[in-house]
């Protein structure tokens, strides 16, 4: 099941985890998605 969880008490709420189907499910590497909110998954 792909998962990502953000932090709600840091500005912009980051994605802080992400497992392996997330990532194989949206096509980015791991570096690519930490630290970004979840707009980036827009385009």
């Amino acid at each position: 099941m792909p998962m990502a969880i953000s932090d709600p008490n840091v500005a912009g709420n980051p994605i802080v985890y992400c497992n392996a189907a997330f990532l194989q499910m949206c096509g980015y590497d791991r570096k690519e998605v930490l630290g970004q909110d979840y707009f980036f998954l827009i385009g």
